[in-house]
């Protein structure tokens, strides 16, 4: 199960104040040191601040006894932070051998933005403790698409595995797969095998399956091809930091990555700066990869000021071929 970060708004003083609604993960039993006795891995909450929660990880034996626990941290640029905050979460999914090597490995997927690859940050457990070894993706190439390969590096489309659900009494993983084709995001569930660089597709339990709307981003839900001058949406956007940086962290250089992610911020995150407008177009992961599709038209001065820092009020008008943009009054 994923730890969605859900966030409620509320105006004070000015001030948009976020609160946090998590579920509280589940206890992982793995047998670390193979002795036959499953020890405990469970993650709890240390911190809060304003904006976000931090959760320590611990490892405890049969008896109870704490073996190992993960540093007290309150900043997310740390290996061992775990928790959930605006970029979304990173708590503990899956603990178990995932590359053949005989130890144990604790798989704990990084936050990211609403459709794109998970990238899982890997911790294995050595001798008595969990050390950080990398972070990697699963991801298919489109020769092989069953076959998932770890990679530093993920494309933002593609086919990848998602999520990991747990083991079936054949020894295999149950995953949630994904893929974003065309801007078309589909979603299955998988019986996956291990292999030597990743994983291998051994049948599918739920097929893939489309996601949101039938209709292509670029595609209107009209009697009649619209005009390349008829709008599709026009709202105002406040752009500030939290939009010039990915659900994952990465900082966002692009005019339309950065319009997208303030759309992902609104609709998925229910993150809304003083002036920001909801519309009724991209309330969904295919009508918001529209931005990556058409051009967008913005004066060079109010680009560059969108793209390095402030808070800027806009207007955005979308049309079937291109994107415009204004600053507010």
């Amino acid at each position: 199960m994923r730890y969605f970060l859900g966030i409620s708004c509320a105006l004070l003083l000015g001030m948009i104040v976020p609160t946090f609604a998590t579920e509280t993960p589940p206890v992982l039993r793995v047998d670390l040191n193979a002795d036959g006795r499953p020890e405990e891995i469970s993650a709890r909450k240390s911190t809060t601040t304003e904006f976000a929660e931090f959760y320590q990880v611990t490892v405890r034996d049969s008896s109870g006894t704490l073996l190992w626990q993960s540093p007290k941290v309150t900043s997310t640029d740390q290996p061992f932070a775990f928790g959930v905050w605006e970029e979304g979460d990173s708590l503990p999914q899956i603990a178990a051998d995932v590359d053949g090597d005989g130890a144990i490995e604790l798989l704990v997927p990084a936050p990211r933005s609403d459709v794109s690859p998970t990238y899982y940050r890997i911790f294995r457990w050595q001798k008595s403790a969990f050390a950080h070894v990398h972070n990697r993706a699963l991801f298919a190439s489109a020769m092989n698409p069953e076959s998932f390969t770890w990679i530093t590096e993920a494309p933002i489309h593609g086919r990848w595995i998602d999520e990991f659900l747990g083991t079936d009494p054949a020894g295999n993983f149950t995953v949630r797969i994904g893929e974003m084709q065309e801007g078309r995001y589909r979603t299955g569930i998988a019986s996956v095998e291990r292999t030597s660089t990743g994983f291998r597709t051994v049948r599918w339990v739920n097929p893939l399956a489309e996601v949101g709307p039938t209709e292509s981003p670029e595609q209107l839900p009209a009697t009649s091809p619209p005009s390349a001058n008829m709008a599709i949406v026009r709202y105002l956007a406040a752009i500030t930091d939290v939009d010039r940086r990915s659900s994952s962290g990465v900082p966002l250089t692009e005019l339309k990555d950065i319009l997208a992610q303030d759309r992902a911020n609104v609709h998925r995150f229910g993150r809304r700066q003083r002036g920001d407008e909801l519309d009724s177009y991209f309330t969904t992961p295919a009508h918001r990869e529209l931005f990556q599709r058409i051009r967008v038209s913005c004066p060079p001065k109010l680009a560059e000021r969108i793209r390095t820092g402030g808070n800027v009020l806009i207007f955005v008008t979308v049309y079937p071929d291109r994107v415009e943009i204004e600053e507010a009054p």
